[in-house]
C-alpha cells in the first residue's frame, strides 16, 4: 500500500480549525483526487501532544491519505499540476490553517 501523508507543523503563530477542515476541505479533497486516484482510506491524527504534553505538539494535524499502488501516488500529484482541478483545494487551506504544509510520500509496509 502506499501513503500520501499532508503534514501540519505547530508553531506559537499557527492555527488550524478542524472544523472546517473535516466540513469543507475533506469533502472537497476527496471530490477532486477521485478522477485522479482510488483512495483506500483516509485517517486524520489531530494532534493533541508531544512528550511532555500538549506544549511540545510538534503538529495540529497529519492526514493519511491510501492507495493501493504507486499510481494513487502519481494521481495525488497529477491532481495539484492540473490548476483546474487542484486549485480549489489548494486555495482552500487559508481558510483553516496558516500552517506551512508539507508533503510526505511513502510506501507502508505492515509489520504486524
Amino acid at each position: 500500500m502506499y501513503c500520501a501523508k499532508i503534514i501540519y507543523p505547530r508553531a506559537s503563530e499557527t492555527f488550524f480549525d478542524f472544523d472546517h477542515y473535516f466540513e469543507v476541505h475533506l469533502p472537497l479533497a476527496l471530490a477532486a483526487i477521485k478522477p485522479y486516484a482510488d483512495v483506500v482510506k483516509v485517517e486524520v491524527d489531530k494532534g493533541e501532544g508531544g512528550m511532555s504534553g500538549a506544549d511540545d505538539l510538534p503538529f495540529h494535524c497529519i492526514c493519511s491519505v491510501y492507495f493501493d499502488s504507486e499510481e494513487g501516488i502519481a494521481g495525488f500529484r497529477k491532481l495539484f499540476a492540473t490548476p483546474e482541478d487542484g486549485q480549489a483545494v489548494a486555495d482552500d487551506i487559508a481558510n483553516y490553517t496558516n500552517s506551512a504544509v508539507q508533503f510526505q510520500f511513502s510506501e507502508t509496509i505492515d509489520h504486524s
